[in-house]
């Protein structure tokens, strides 16, 4: 069986991400019900899954893998549009995400191989749901659609929005040695707004402070698929790289980079950029976002989505 390799170096460890696609429609509905049921009961009604079918296998399908403390709610508006046009939509929401309780500890949990994995269960489940799968995540979703992008055999297409591959927050020549070091970081929280801190906002289903322990493991991952990409070409027929040139959160030098080694292995890749004067936050798939202008972006993704190679 194919399978991909993630090693820990200071752990001495090593993880097999291994595919596991559902061959039909039943048993891709099956896989999604189960899933449903291992979800923890104390979450959000935003947090569980959201299967969005025709009843049938259909020609399309895609699946969404949220961001890093959001929730799969994050993408639902979203996936009914592509539902709308004919295609069989699937959202779940990643490890530790989705709870009911925003100062859980529970995302602090998640490793690189977590991440990973939750992309490669995303498209298990929508092999079944369509002919040609299309994966798309935002973030650290991005980061685990990369990683699906490189490895994973049989994906059609892979829509990478603003992975969270570097951040501004931190100079570009710490990753690497953050990434080194990802599993020895302590579980240090972080406020996403210092000054709102804790206070409700209408987007409830989200968590107000990050674990630098796990932007160290998706900077861990993200090393991990360059490394990967310089190796061999991606899987993915067809790449889409998403990203907003007024993100004030992720450095997006690393995703091009990335980009740039699969061009040079002859994959098709395509490049688009939100201009900054559209002034659109790191997360411009949210539409309870205070920033989100989800009648510019939607239809230019839509566009960009459905005119895959």
């Amino acid at each position: 069986m194919v399978s991909s390799t993630i090693i820990y170096p200071g752990e001495s460890r090593t993880v097999n991400i291994i595919p596991n696609p559902t061959r039909d429609y039943a048993s891709a509905t099956q896989r999604a019900a189960e899933w449903e049921a291992r979800l923890p009961k104390a979450r959000h009604p935003g947090g569980g899954i959201y299967l969005l079918t025709h009843g049938k296998r259909t020609e399309r399908a895609i699946a969404f893998a949220h961001g890093y403390t959001n929730a799969p709610i994050q993408f639902l508006q979203l996936a009914q549009q592509f539902y709308e046009r004919g295609w069989n939509a699937f959202i779940a929401p990643m490890p530790g995400h989705g709870l009911l309780d925003r100062m859980n500890s529970e995302h602090s949990r998640l490793k690189a191989e977590d991440i990973a994995a939750h992309g490669y269960r995303l498209v298990d489940v929508a092999a079944g749901l369509g002919e040609r799968v299309t994966l798309c995540g935002l973030s650290a979703g991005g980061v685990a659609t990369a990683y699906a992008a490189q490895t994973y055999p049989g994906l059609h297409q892979a829509a990478i929005l603003s992975p969270g591959m570097g951040f501004k927050a931190l100079p570009l020549p710490a990753n690497p040695v953050l990434a080194a070091v990802s599993g020895l970081v302590p579980d240090v929280y972080g406020w996403w707004d210092p000054v709102a801190k804790d206070a409700p906002t209408p987007q409830d289903y989200t968590y107000p402070r990050f674990s630098y322990r796990t932007v160290a493991q998706l900077l861990y991952l993200a090393s991990v698929i360059q490394r990967l990409a310089q190796r061999q070409p991606p899987q993915a027929k067809d790449i889409l790289l998403v990203t907003n040139a007024n993100d004030a959160s992720v450095d997006h030098r690393p995703a091009y980079a990335l980009a740039d080694t699969w061009q040079a292995k002859g994959a098709a890749v395509r490049r688009y950029e939100f201009e900054a004067s559209h002034k659109l936050d790191h997360d411009f798939i949210d539409p309870l976002n205070v920033s989100a202008n989800t009648a510019l972006v939607y239809p230019i993704l839509l566009d960009l989505i459905i005119k895959q190679r």
